[in-house]
């Protein structure tokens, strides 16, 4: 991503989701599922909490984060114009929207919600 090889119009991001965990998506899991972890009763919570952490889909914005540091300080030593995680962001769902041929309100929704 650094060097620039692969051109942006055909980047994608996953999480590999769930077996493939990396610091700070446990992090992301606890943020977005508070609720759960309060409703659990305290050795169920300790039990999660210590135990393997899977990836979740959650913790696609720490991928995304970390593309585009990646691709950014790249287009910074190529004298490029740094791109917005919202701009990377809107390609890299175009860019899955038209290689699975996912129907392009997917997107429009998504800019609806923000």
């Amino acid at each position: 991503l650094r060097d620039g090889l692969i051109p942006l119009n055909k980047l994608m991001i996953e999480t590999d989701a769930p077996y493939m965990g990396f610091d700070g998506c446990r992090s992301a899991f606890y943020e977005e599922e508070a609720e759960l972890l309060a409703s659990l009763n305290g050795k169920k919570r300790k039990r999660l909490l210590k135990g393997i952490y899977p990836n979740v889909p959650s913790s696609l914005p720490l991928v995304l984060r970390a593309a585009a540091d990646a691709v950014n300080e790249g287009r910074e030593e190529r004298g490029e114009d740094i791109l917005s995680l919202d701009d990377l962001a809107r390609m890299t769902t175009q860019n899955a929207i038209e290689f699975f041929g996912l129907p392009e309100t997917i997107l429009n929704s998504a800019k609806s919600e923000e």
